[in-house]
């Protein structure tokens, strides 16, 4: 990388608002016996950065439980003290330390963690996928069994997180519906949403505070399609950056196994005024649901609809529709405005869930649904 891409890329990230994260090379190696982190090329990088006052978070490594016995964890540990000591002496603008970004293994990740003092990280990072592009099929996309897999990796994280390191958030640091590059025909289309939406709603429920989309642009799993056309899920999490709130609310059996409707709750964002409630709801059947709201301040109030659904019923169509109006760029460049169907009122509706009330504190929350979904794997009521 030159430094006139380096220039390019936070440029880009600081003209579109986002935060930026940069994984640095952790198989840069001394020679062995010693065979710890070479840092002087991150040396380099950091300096320059400072120089040129960006502001980045830092990762070390990729996926360190696939490198075999390369690296152990406990030595990847010791790497991360060393960048430690590196960002505090280069005084960069962005002070975070995010990792170990772990493909899966959770041995991996304990071992990792406890061996760095509290206070190290600011977040722990793992990867989830649903499976292998290459032999995806589409009622995998679908199948709550499949979406349930999640839910008890999840809670390994986010436990093994606080009880080890517990200043550090949980972060998805890596994520899509299929690995290697996607599924093409199903990871670019309709149907993935329901992978994608599952997700964000069960890693919120748990206490996640990031998730990390697999990919913006490039494989099948983009966000963008190759002529930067956005995607279904381009769609999806466009409106769920616009509408959903970081604050998350109780929804009773929102971890339970075998949901065919599946439904999570937050508190809106403005302009929504305070109180507003985002109700997400995914129906994995090919029959209609019925909901119903039985809290009654909210069955007697009024709502907004952003129903998204697929042309012709078309579960692997690339395009979307939002409230039977087709998705889709105006003059190749801009956003649409994003319609909203008239408002109704809900006791009006011919939905029906079970709402219960918010936790006043989320911490107790996060940890209360988590305990009560492991009593019901035990069967203890």
């Amino acid at each position: 990388m030159t430094r006139q891409q380096w220039d390019e890329v936070n440029k880009f990230v600081e003209t579109v608002g986002w935060d930026f994260v940069f994984g640095l090379n952790a198989l840069l190696r001394t020679p062995y016996p010693n065979g710890s982190w070479d840092s002087d090329n991150a040396r380099m990088l950091l300096s320059y950065s400072t120089s040129k006052n960006y502001t980045v978070q830092w990762e070390l490594g990729n996926e360190p439980d696939m490198w075999g016995t390369a690296i152990p964890a406990e030595d990847h540990a010791k790497d991360f003290l060393t960048l430690g000591d590196l960002v505090a002496e280069e005084k960069t603008v962005g002070k975070m330390l995010i990792g170990p970004d772990v493909a899966y293994s959770m041995d991996y990740f304990t071992e990792f963690i406890q061996s760095l003092p509290e206070g190290v990280l600011s977040a722990t990072t793992y990867h989830q996928y649903y499976g292998n592009g290459n032999t995806a099929k589409l009622a995998q996309c679908y199948d709550v069994n499949l979406l349930d897999s999640y839910i008890h990796d999840a809670i390994d994280f986010q436990d093994t997180t606080e009880a080890l390191q517990p200043q550090a958030n949980v972060w998805l640091g890596e994520t899509s519906s299929f690995y290697d590059g996607g599924a093409p025909h199903l990871s670019d289309t309709y149907v993935a949403g329901f992978m994608w939406l599952d997700k964000l709603g069960v890693a919120a429920v748990v206490g996640h505070k990031r998730v990390f989309r697999q990919d913006f642009i490039g494989g099948s799993y983009s966000l963008l399609d190759g002529d930067q056309n956005p995607l279904p899920d381009y769609w999806l999490s466009l409106l769920y950056k616009k509408l959903v709130g970081t604050k998350v609310l109780y929804i009773k059996g929102s971890l339970d196994y075998g949901r065919n409707l599946r439904s999570y709750a937050h508190c809106a964002k403005p302009p929504y005024p305070a109180g507003s409630v985002v109700l997400l709801l995914l129906n994995t059947n090919f029959t209609t649901a019925t909901v119903e709201l039985l809290n009654e301040e909210l069955a007697s109030s009024y709502r907004d609809v952003f129903w998204l659904s697929p042309p012709t019923g078309n579960l692997t169509s690339t395009s979307v529709l939002l409230n039977g109006v087709l998705l889709e760029l105006v003059d190749n460049r801009d956003l649409p405005h994003l319609i909203v169907r008239q408002k109704e009122k809900f006791k009006e509706d011919r939905q029906k869930m079970v709402r219960e009330k918010e936790s006043d504190e989320a911490t107790r929350w996060h940890s209360h649904a988590r305990e009560r979904w492991r009593d019901d794997q035990t069967g203890v009521s």
